[in-house]
């Protein structure tokens, strides 16, 4: 086994140590846990897929972008005029 030290902002080690209560388990049984995931979403070819990623899923609200920018976003940002 390796040990890791790791440095957080305050903030978000709060956030974290929140978290660990909420689900019952340790900082490192969570980290662990993302490490895990992050490895089983990567497909044949090791590439990680995006689409399992929660912000490529996140859908915007309130907002008037078209309903296709999270999947055409170069086609809007650099389209020409």
């Amino acid at each position: 086994m390796t040990r890791v030290i790791l440095q957080l902002e305050d903030s978000d080690y709060r956030l974290l140590k929140q978290l660990s209560r909420r689900k019952g388990k340790s900082i490192e049984k969570l980290i662990s846990e993302w490490i895990a995931q992050f490895s089983e979403q990567q497909d044949q070819t090791g590439d990680l897929d995006v689409r399992q990623d929660p912000i490529y899923q996140f859908e915007g609200y309130d907002s008037k972008a078209p309903e296709d920018f999270s999947v055409q976003a170069d086609k809007y940002i650099y389209q020409e005029k």
